[in-house]
């Protein structure tokens, strides 16, 4: 029955075309075929244990009596004639396969649950086309694996379907920050749309706006694929959050065109914001640019991004809006204007530089306790939100075929296969020490199955002591045990026929019982052969890093800690770029405004980052890279209310309520992210929002403190 079962759902599989390989049926062999496989070779063939003894020297008969007396030692390796001294016996005991659970029956690897409750369990594996992390990759595998479930259970109801694998957690976390980035576009959208229309009350604003916004991310997409042939997610995310301050652009053309009225003229009114739009752009564009000196392909792929789509929502704004927003505004904007107007005037007149200063150390102060409270986290693992239905099934899993799916690894990589071999010996010895220090349980490794021709050279000299020196005594140990003494020169004529057989990975590759453990063998690469050692029941990374340092051609790989750690160091490029980019703004505003109206300008982006740290601090959420990345946009974006302010002085109604607009469109699209279920996606969001609302609010403070400055 679970045979027809798992056929069907094989073919499933296998006819999607979505793996490079599936294998269900394992060929037919006796299992004494793995014997038979190493027993053409048994003379090179030893268990470390078996060496120490012989290169000690070898008492033929207490051996042989040992081994006639031992009624637990199973005879795998055959007759006492032919393994008199229990050695080619020892080896098969000790290969891996014991550690697993996994039985053959009628072709198939089965597993039965310990406890009874699940029955027999089939093990279907495939073999993937690609990286576990390409996303066509993973969208074919998925859809792939649901469509032969949903078959297998139809056929059967009651069927139960356990899966683990990189690509499932890989896809599960892309589909989630895919959605997530979905909502921030969509909540981007809509919510320019309905503050734009309250503002405005008309839909020609809205569309136009929407229009230099799409010009800006068509562009900037362009662009990157072009330059780098790929799109990374993070550009996404990144690209996504451009809306908000792409859209500033054509709001600050918006304000002006409807204060205007029906003395509206395009041209003029371009000349009124263009000082402001092109500083604003920039500062932006600057600021992004120093991120293409990081030397992390990701992080210039985001600078390249936003500088392209920048500068393409710019000349939208520049060149088409005038074009096509000649018809003067017909309604009266001065009831939505007037509030800021009086704000803005209010606050001139009766905040100064002095008590402005007073403001900014009370929020500094307010700042500080959660600066104290701050910390990183780059572990990938804190990043996404794990299904806890696949962590449920991986363990499962582990369970029943008790094979552990891990994510460390050794890699071991020499000019040839022989030298492979010899460097995993290498390795094997100091993991057997880990494990009987209690710091692993045990290790995988092909050298397991196939010692290097070295070792069995070196094997072949320590018996052939044995049975070639020992001669008539060897045939007297035999005789006085009660066996055949011709037994004796039998071994010695089959030592001397397996002069120059050394078993090698080919061979043992191509026999069935390899079917479990072919992943260990990499093969041929473009620099020699690698192979993989598997680390069983480790409980920490030091121990294994230990293990492999100093030794050549080794390198211990943990998948999740080394992109923890490329996290790490984009992480601290982007807080690099991020002081390289406000040294860039503020001589750009210094040389515009002089050197106190331009710090001035761009002190309320400043305590927008500034706060967005306490937050996390106060919050107890760590500063990752996603948040990073939060603190340059609020950098680029929160400079620009300062600017648009700063240069809109003389219309301070229009001004300040396209500022606000502004920031409203930009907090509440990227305020839906911090309800986000990936706590990368929340963290950025929230950090977000907090440092665009303490701009927006500190952005007064730039007209008291700056003054009347001077504009070049």
């Amino acid at each position: 029955f679970y045979k027809r079962l798992e056929q069907g759902t094989f073919e499933e599989l296998r006819g999607s075309g979505a793996f490079a390989a599936v294998q269900l049926e394992v060929p037919d062999f006796d299992p004494r075929a793995l014997i038979q496989m190493h027993r053409t070779f048994r003379f090179g063939l030893l268990t470390d244990a078996d060496r120490a003894a012989l290169e000690g020297g070898l008492d033929a008969e207490q051996w042989l009596l040992r081994r006639l007396n031992d009624p637990f030692r199973p005879g795998l390796a055959g007759s006492v004639a032919q393994d008199p001294f229990g050695f080619f016996d020892n080896f098969i005991a000790s290969l891996p396969y014991r550690q697993m659970r996994l039985e053959l029956e009628e072709g198939l690897l089965v597993a039965r649950d310990p406890g009874g409750a699940a029955g027999l369990q089939v093990l279907v594996t495939g073999e993937l086309p690609g990286s576990a992390y390409d996303d066509r990759v993973q969208r074919s595998v998925v859809t792939a694996v649901a469509a032969a479930e949903k078959a297998a259970r139809e056929r059967h109801p009651g069927t139960q379907v356990l899966r683990t694998g990189a690509l499932f957690f890989a896809e599960s976390a892309r589909s989630s920050a895919e959605r997530d980035v979905e909502l921030i576009g969509a909540g981007s959208i809509i919510g320019i749309v309905l503050l734009m229309f309250a503002v405005f009350r008309s839909l020609r604003p809205i569309a136009l706006g929407l229009v230099t916004v799409l010009a800006g991310l068509a562009a900037a997409a362009s662009a990157t694929v072009l330059v780098h042939g790929e799109l990374h997610l993070l550009t996404l995310v990144f690209g996504a959050s451009l809306i908000g301050e792409a859209i500033d652009y054509s709001i600050q053309y918006f304000g002006v065109y409807a204060a205007a009225g029906s003395q509206w003229d395009p041209r003029r009114g371009m000349l009124a914001v263009r000082p402001g739009l092109t500083l604003a752009l920039a500062t932006s564009m600057l600021g992004y640019a120093a991120l293409l000196s990081m030397p992390f392909p990701a992080v210039r792929q985001i600078a390249l991004f936003a500088l392209v789509g920048l500068l393409a929502a710019y000349l939208s704004v520049v060149l088409l809006l005038p074009r096509f927003l000649g018809t003067p505004y017909r309604r009266d904007f001065t009831p939505v204007s007037a509030p800021a107007a009086r704000f803005l005037g209010a606050w001139t007149a009766r905040v100064g530089a002095g008590p402005s200063a007073a403001v900014v150390l009370v929020v500094l102060a307010a700042c500080a306790p959660g600066w104290l409270q701050m910390h990183w986290d780059d572990d990938v693992r804190s990043l996404t939100s794990r299904p806890f239905e696949l962590l449920q099934q991986e363990a499962r899993i582990r369970t029943l075929t008790g094979v552990d799916v891990g994510t460390r690894f050794f890699v071991v990589e020499a000019a040839s296969a022989e030298l492979a071999l010899q460097a995993e010996e290498r390795l094997a010895a100091r993991l057997r020490m880990l494990a009987e220090q209690g710091e692993l349980v045990t290790y995988q490794a092909l050298s397991s199955f196939v010692p290097s021709a070295a070792r069995q050279e070196e094997n072949r000299a320590l018996l052939g002591k044995t049975i070639g020196a020992q001669g008539k005594g060897l045939a007297a140990a035999f005789q006085q045990a009660g066996l055949r003494t011709t037994a004796a020169g039998e071994l010695a004529a089959a030592y001397r026929a397996s002069e120059g057989k050394l078993l090698t990975p080919q061979d043992w590759l191509k026999s069935p019982a390899a079917a479990p453990f072919r992943h260990l063998w990499l093969g041929e690469t473009p620099t020699g052969y690698a192979s993989v050692v598997v680390p069983v029941g480790a409980a920490g990374n030091a121990a294994l890093q230990t293990a492999a340092a100093g030794l050549p051609g080794v390198a211990f790989v943990d998948k999740a800690a080394s992109v923890s750690r490329l996290f790490a160091q984009y992480r601290r490029a982007l807080s690099y770029g991020i002081v390289a980019a406000i040294v860039v703004v503020l001589c750009i505003l210094a040389w515009r405004y002089g050197p106190r109206a331009g710090g001035a300008v761009l002190l309320p982006p400043l305590l927008g980052i500034a706060a967005a740290l306490a937050l996390a601090g106060y919050r107890g959420t760590p500063v990752t890279l996603f948040t990073t990345m939060a603190l340059m946009l609020v950098l680029g974006v929160g400079v620009n209310y300062s600017i648009f302010l700063i240069e809109g002085r003389s219309r301070p109604g229009p001004t300040g309520i396209a500022v606000a607009l502004s920031a409203a469109t930009t907090a509440l699209s990227f305020g839906l992210l911090a309800f986000s279920g990936t706590p990368a996606l929340a963290g950025f969001g929230a950090a977000l929002l907090c440092g665009i609302a303490v701009a927006l609010l500190a952005t007064p403070l730039s007209l008291s403190m700056a003054g009347e400055g001077r504009r070049r």
